[in-house]
């Protein structure tokens, strides 16, 4: 099923690799834990359930590093436990910045055969990396349990995917697909995958005041938090929802969005939903809003 697997760009899995897979374990492939929460009835039998959300993923590999020699098998082991290390990851990729409280985490990616795109998630090392072997030889097996906070799939579009069925002013770019929405304006996307998607906004200026991103699926509008912001002409704001995350003209401000209390809304899968751009002033037509997300799966 796995026709590539990688840990940031260390190929652990497919063809053509020094590091094969022999198990996924069953979060690889099926679907995070649900936390559970089912409070008894306090004056009949039973219980409530209350269970709404899913908790963390967490993905147990095994595989074997594959060397021409003992020592080249120990260095590529060494090389695939660095892979993995702690606190070592994307440290200046801002969309899973504060996720881990900050800590850089890793991307595990994955295209699985039959399908033509990369899916990745953040993880972070949750046991401790195991290699049982204590004779030597060239074929070293390993194991390690991996754990992602976010425990969605996000799929990796390619510049030259065809994105006419996410909507007609929809592009794909860095991975993403985007709109690109003037101040006053609206369009109609389609998100995809089968659980819903949180976006990247992008925020150019000039404007006074406020920034508002509105969602309406069909059934209800769903207004964005409003930001209390001002934007000269040229400068821009980035809020990652994924992890509330403010950055202006790259940049971390922690000022501008407040972490409790701020919920932005999610794309939902597989439905068209119409998004507009407002602010509190300022029509110039640098005033834009670029929205990007990717399909996500549980």
């Amino acid at each position: 099923m796995i026709q590539s697997l990688y840990i940031d760009d260390l190929q652990i899995g497919g063809e053509g690799g020094d590091y094969r897979i022999t198990s996924s374990g069953p979060g690889f492939f099926g679907g995070p834990i649900p936390r559970t929460n089912r409070p008894d009835r306090a004056q009949r039998d039973g219980g409530i359930d209350l269970t709404y959300y899913y908790g963390p993923r967490v993905i147990e590999l095994q595989g074997i590093v594959v060397g021409t020699s003992v020592s080249d098998a120990l260095d590529k082991l060494d090389a695939l436990k660095l892979a993995f290390r702690l606190n070592s990851g994307l440290v200046n990729d801002f969309e899973q910045l504060g996720v881990n409280q900050g800590a850089p985490l890793h991307a595990l990616k994955r295209k699985l055969i039959g399908r033509d795109y990369f899916e990745q998630l953040y993880v972070s090392q949750d046991a401790s990396f195991d290699a049982p072997m204590d004779i030597p030889n060239k074929i070293i097996p390993w194991g390690v349990t991996l754990v992602a906070s976010d425990p969605r799939w996000y799929q990796i579009h390619e510049e030259d995917e065809d994105t006419s069925p996410y909507g007609d002013d929809v592009t794909s770019s860095g991975g993403y697909l985007q709109v690109e929405l003037l101040h006053g304006t609206d369009t109609d996307v389609t998100a995809g995958g089968n659980t819903p998607a949180l976006p990247w906004l992008t925020a150019q200026g000039p404007f006074d005041d406020f920034m508002r991103v509105e969602m309406d699926d069909g059934t209800n509008p769903i207004e964005s938090d409003e930001l209390d912001l001002d934007l000269g002409d040229g400068n821009n704001v980035d809020i990652v929802t994924r992890t509330r995350l403010a950055i202006k003209n790259q940049t971390i401000r922690h000022d501008i969005v407040n972490r409790q209390e701020t919920d932005w809304f999610e794309l939902p899968a597989d439905d068209e939903v119409n998004l507009a751009f407002t602010t509190g002033g300022g029509t110039d037509s640098g005033t834009v809003c670029r929205i990007r997300w990717q399909v996500a799966r549980l």
